[in-house]
């Protein structure tokens, strides 16, 4: 599986975990839903390595609007 599939995936699996601990977001600790972020912003950047930062911020930019 190529660099970018695998950044991809990992984007797709962290923003799941976002919506979650967003819909849980009175339970769920401030640190757990800032992590995510965080490691969604490191996506970003692998991502952005990868493609160029305008296709890698239209990319997650979708990706966010489909699934959140």
């Amino acid at each position: 599986m190529s660099e970018v599939a695998q950044i991809r995936e990992q984007i797709d699996r962290e923003i799941e975990a976002l919506r979650y601990a967003q819909a849980y977001a009175s339970v769920a600790r401030h640190d757990i839903i800032t992590h995510r972020y965080e490691q969604l912003a490191r996506c970003f950047e692998r991502l952005a390595a990868e493609l160029g930062t305008t296709p890698a911020i239209e990319e997650l930019a979708k990706k966010l609007e489909e699934k959140l």
